[in-house]
């Protein structure tokens, strides 16, 4: 039996000095380890940051409020680009310096 647990966290200021935190973590005994557990960790992840967003769209701050549909708006960059094998690298100006 594996347990998979996943979390997400987020703090929003309300622009007044002051800030609103929502933070979910969410945990699942699975039965069967597998190959499947990264698909049901990526999918704890995604629920947990779903609740966390919808908590906070009903923040009583109307400028919390403003910051989430803001940050809606704006599209998701991609994944990060991973070698396929252990030898494979990756291009020199995804690779590069950080």
């Amino acid at each position: 039996m594996t347990t998979l647990r996943a979390g997400f966290k987020k703090t929003v200021s309300d622009g007044n000095f002051g800030s609103e935190v929502a933070e979910v973590i969410l945990e699942v005994e699975n039965e069967v380890e597998g190959p499947d557990d990264e698909d049901l960790t990526d999918a704890l992840l995604r629920l947990s940051r779903r609740l966390v967003h919808a908590e906070l769209a009903r923040s009583p701050s109307a400028t919390v409020r403003r910051v989430l549909a803001m940050q809606a708006a704006r599209p998701t960059p991609p994944p990060p680009l991973e070698p396929e094998d252990e030898g494979d690298e990756l291009p020199a100006h995804v690779a590069g310096p950080f």
